[in-house]
């Protein structure tokens, strides 16, 4: 059971970590875009920033559910194995690095949108054919956003190596009955936690990016969320289906919106 408990300690300490890395991210966001924002209280601010660690759980979860399965999964000593503990390090860089830097990215975009992009910003934008060739000229202009994407994850890795397996004493796995029984119930209270975490809660609905007006006012929504939940939560969305019923000719047959008339006054 102690062996158990401390991985389910260090699975705690890396889940906080990257909750850190977010909350390093929307400080970034917030700096950038905060004549977007101005007048903002400290007190929303606070209240925004932690409203905020909702929506980051949420995504975080759903995108490190293999790394938090390896740390829970009552598999004994095979989780002190090198391997798995390098796969499970290079995995929580990789993928969390790469949530930043959408989230991080996305802080110089707003700009342009005023509003969190979502999938269909993405697919806008990737499937454009001057996506590659505007690409250069955007990492020369924002340059700064690219090194301090750099630099977050040079402290994201730094911060990770402190809390490694190397540096904890396990003590040896038994074999008893009663530390089985206690694994197999923590693996089933963890997963349903876990469950609870990727939805945002409790409620009947998982959350989306709407309910953030229900914390905070639709001007400070943006801080609230994050790129990508944004990302998760409209992948997959149909967008409106553009009809035609009439021609213009039609149109303007039909309901003319121009109109002549014969003693019309032209003295102004």
């Amino acid at each position: 059971m102690n062996e158990y408990n401390k991985h389910l300690l260090l699975l705690i300490k890396r889940l906080l970590l990257v909750l850190l890395l977010f909350l390093l991210a929307r400080v970034f966001f917030l700096i950038l875009n905060y004549p977007h924002f101005s007048p903002l209280g400290f007190s929303e601010m606070l209240k925004v920033f932690f409203v905020g660690m909702r929506f980051d759980l949420s995504v975080i979860i759903y995108f490190n559910i293999p790394l938090i399965l390896m740390h829970i999964l009552p598999i004994g000593k095979v989780k002190n194995n090198r391997i798995y503990q390098g796969f499970i390090k290079w995995y929580f860089i990789t993928i969390n690095a790469l949530l930043i830097m959408i989230d991080m990215a996305d802080a110089r975009y707003f700009d342009f949108t005023l509003k969190r992009s979502t999938a269909f910003q993405y697919q806008f934008i990737t499937g454009s054919d001057e996506f590659l060739v505007l690409l250069p000229r955007f990492i020369v202009d924002y340059w700064y956003v690219i090194l301090s994407w750099i630099g977050a994850v040079f402290l994201f890795s730094f911060l990770y190596s402190l809390g490694d397996l190397r540096k904890n004493t396990f003590l040896p796995v038994r074999s008893k009955a009663v530390s089985i029984v206690y694994q197999i119930v923590m693996f089933a209270f963890l997963m349903g936690m876990m469950l609870v975490g990727a939805r945002g809660g409790l409620q009947n609905k998982p959350l989306t990016v709407s309910n953030a007006t229900k914390y905070t006012s639709a001007k400070y929504a943006p801080i609230v969320l994050n790129t990508p939940f944004a990302v998760m939560t409209t992948f997959g969305h149909k967008s409106l289906e553009y009809r035609e019923y009439f021609t213009l000719e039609e149109c303007h047959e039909i309901y003319p919106v121009l109109h002549q008339y014969e003693h019309a006054d032209t003295s102004f």
